[in-house]
């Protein structure tokens, strides 16, 4: 059970690398041990709630993420909704209004709140 432990903790490592890094201008040092996940030095429990940023309207998203963090949650949890950003033909890739994941992320940074973006 060991064994399985760590293979799932070195798949979430990898899979979290790149998803605790909210934008470019903040870099985190994400590990773990023994006892969990470490992101700058710490052990973190990650808290999430989930919202899915294109079935909402990015007026509403800051107050959202306040709520959850007034919940004690310290991570949002949303999923990557590929026919939203190509929604009539291959190419032709749509990133504003409600499919703006990058503002999305940008409000969880200042709302101090990670974020988990299921692919």
């Amino acid at each position: 059970i060991l064994l399985v432990t760590m293979v799932v903790l070195r798949l979430l490592l990898l899979f979290l690398y790149g998803l605790v890094t909210i934008c470019e201008s903040v870099k985190r040092n994400v590990t773990y041990d023994s006892r969990g996940l470490l992101i700058d030095g710490e052990h973190v429990l990650l808290l999430s709630g989930g919202m899915h940023y294109s079935r909402g309207t990015p007026t509403a998203w800051d107050h959202v993420m306040k709520l959850a963090k007034q919940m004690g949650l310290n991570n949002i949890q949303t999923y990557f909704m590929w026919n939203i950003h190509e929604p009539l033909k291959k190419g032709d890739l749509v990133w504003s209004g409600s499919a703006n994941i990058t503002q999305f992320m940008e409000l969880a940074m200042k709302n101090d709140l990670y974020v988990t973006l299921r692919i």
